[in-house]
């Protein structure tokens, strides 16, 4: 099972984190870029590194203030789990 969403770069969110521990989902992210310099891609990323990516981003800034999480390029971490179309 996956839990999709659709954004212009990458994006994660409280919302998005609480569902996919309540229901084990995997996550995928189609990004179709506006502008910046993200690439059009999907990122499949399976439910235990997901957790795991969203968990260490939590105590950030952006995090505290906005309960969200976006960069405007592939994570480092993520980078395996993203594929260009």
């Amino acid at each position: 099972m996956t839990f999709r969403i659709e954004k212009p770069r990458f994006y994660v969110d409280e919302k998005i984190y609480q569902e996919i521990i309540k229901t084990g989902c995997a996550l995928e992210i189609a990004v179709n870029p506006i502008t910046g310099r993200h690439p059009r891609g999907i990122y499949c990323i399976p439910n235990n590194i997901a957790v795991a990516f969203i968990k260490s981003k939590r105590d950030q800034f952006n995090w505290i203030n906005n309960k969200d999480f976006h960069q405007d390029g592939i994570p480092t971490d993520l980078k395996a789990y993203f594929k260009e179309v």
